[in-house]
C-alpha cells in the first residue's frame, strides 16, 4: 500500500536535532551580535523554517506517486545539493558558538574571578576607611593631647562618614545581587553576556558611591587625603575578568574543529525521515537517488502491464539474453501490472499461446 508520507521515529530524532541546532545557533548569533536578542531570534526562526521546508520537500519528492523520471532529478538536486548547502549555511552561527565554547575555561574563570573581585572591592574600601581613620587618630594625638572627648568626636565623625549605615546597606545589597547574578557562569547560558554587562555597570555604580563616601575631607584632616581608589586599581581588578569575557565573545574568528563532526551528525539526523520514507511501489528497483543506479522506464506490453526485460520463471530471474537462440520453446510467467499472464512461446515467434489471468 502506497502512502504519500510516512511518519516514523526518524521525525522524532530530526525534531530533537533541530531543537539542538536552534539553541546552539541562537547562542552563536547572540555572541556574534554582542547580545542582540531580537536579531538572534529572527535569524534562528528563518534558519528553522528553511531547514524544515527543504528537508520536508526532499521527503515529499521521494514519496511521489507519478512522474518519477522527472521528479528524481529534482530530488537529486534537493538532497545532494540544496540540503547540504542549507545545513552548512546554518552552521555559521553554530561555528561561532563552538569557537566560544573552546574558550569556556577562560570564560568561566574570568567570570568567577570578577565575582570575587567585585566583592573584594568592598573589602578594599573598608581597609581604606580603617587606614584613613588610623591616620586621623594619630594626627589628633599630636594636635590635641589632653582633649580626649574632642578627639573621639572627630574620629566618630569621620567613621560615620566613611562607614555609615548607608555603606552597610549598600554592601549587603550588592553582595546579595552579585551572588544571584553570578549563578550559571557557563557559555551555555545566553544571559551570561547580559549578566556581565549588568555586573560591570553595577560595579561602576557601587565604586562611584564609595568614592562619594570618601571624598569629603574634615577641616583638620590634612591636605594629603585622597578619595577611595584614586588610581582605579580596585575597579579595574573587579571588572577586568568581565571585560575579558566580552572580548572572548566578540573576538572569535576561524573554524572550530567541532563544527565538522556536529554538522555531519545533524545532517544525518535531519535526513532520517527522508531515508526511512519508502518509494512508491511503481518506482522501486528502478528509481534511485544516485544516477548510476537509475534504470530506464519499463516498456508497455500487452494487457496494460510494464515489461522491463526480466521474466520471472520458477522463482528465478531470466532476461532476454538468457533465452536460447536455437528456437527452443520456453514457458514462464510474466508479471504485469494488473494481472498475470502465463506464456508459452516459441523463440521464433511462432505458435505463441497466451493464457492471461486478471
Amino acid at each position: 500500500m502506497n502512502k504519500t508520507l510516512k511518519f516514523s521515529w526518524g521525525h522524532i530524532v530530526s525534531f530533537l536535532a533541530l531543537i539542538f541546532m536552534s539553541y546552539v545557533s541562537f547562542m552563536g548569533a547572540f555572541y556574534m551580535t554582542n547580545g542582540d536578542m531580537l536579531f538572534s531570534i529572527i535569524a534562528i526562526a528563518v534558519i528553522d523554517v528553511v531547514l524544515l521546508a527543504v528537508f520536508s520537500w526532499a521527503q515529499l519528492l521521494k514519496a511521489t506517486a507519478r512522474k518519477f523520471d522527472k521528479r528524481i532529478k529534482v530530488e537529486r538536486f534537493v538532497v545532494l545539493v540544496l540540503c547540504p548547502i542549507v545545513v552548512i549555511a546554518s552552521m555559521l552561527p553554530q561555528n561561532y558558538f563552538w569557537l566560544v565554547y573552546g574558550e569556556r575555561d577562560l570564560v568561566v574563570t574570568s567570570f568567577n574571578t570578577s565575582i570575587v573581585e567585585s566583592k573584594g572591592m568592598f573589602d578594599d574600601y573598608e581597609r581604606y576607611a580603617d587606614e584613613r581613620i588610623d591616620r586621623y587618630t594619630s594626627l589628633l594625638d599630636r594636635i590635641k593631647h589632653n582633649d580626649t572627648v574632642a578627639k573621639e568626636n572627630y574620629v566618630n565623625t569621620l567613621r560615620l562618614q566613611l562607614l555609615s549605615v548607608n555603606y552597610d546597606s549598600l554592601r549587603s545589597k550588592a553582595v546579595r545581587w552579585i551572588d544571584n547574578a553570578g549563578r550559571d557562569g557557563t557559555v551555555w547560558n545566553a544571559f551570561l553576556v547580559g549578566n556581565s554587562r549588568q555586573i560591570t555597570q553595577s560595579i561602576e555604580e557601587w565604586h562611584g558611591t564609595l568614592v562619594e563616601f570618601s571624598t569629603p575631607v574634615l577641616s583638620n584632616e590634612g591636605k594629603d587625603v585622597v578619595p577611595f581608589d584614586a588610581d582605579g586599581a580596585s575597579l579595574n581588578a573587579a571588572t577586568a575578568g568581565l571585560q575579558t569575557i566580552v572580548e572572548v565573545y566578540a573576538g572569535q574568528s576561524g573554524v572550530s574543529w567541532l563544527t565538522f563532526p556536529v554538522c555531519i551528525l545533524l545532517f544525518a539526523c535531519l535526513l532520517l525521515p527522508y531515508v526511512l520514507q519508502q518509494r512508491n511501489t511503481k518506482a522501486r528497483r528502478r528509481i534511485y537517488l544516485l544516477p548510476f543506479f537509475h534504470k530506464k522506464a519499463p516498456t508497455p506490453i500487452m494487457g496494460g502491464g510494464l515489461y522491463d526485460g526480466t521474466i520471472d520463471m520458477d522463482d528465478k530471474d531470466m532476461t532476454d539474453s538468457d533465452v536460447p537462440s536455437d528456437g527452443d520453446i520456453y514457458t514462464g510467467t510474466i508479471d504485469m501490472e494488473g494481472g498475470t499472464s502465463n506464456k508459452t512461446a516459441n523463440k521464433n515467434g511462432k505458435d505463441d499461446i497466451y493464457n492471461s489471468t486478471f
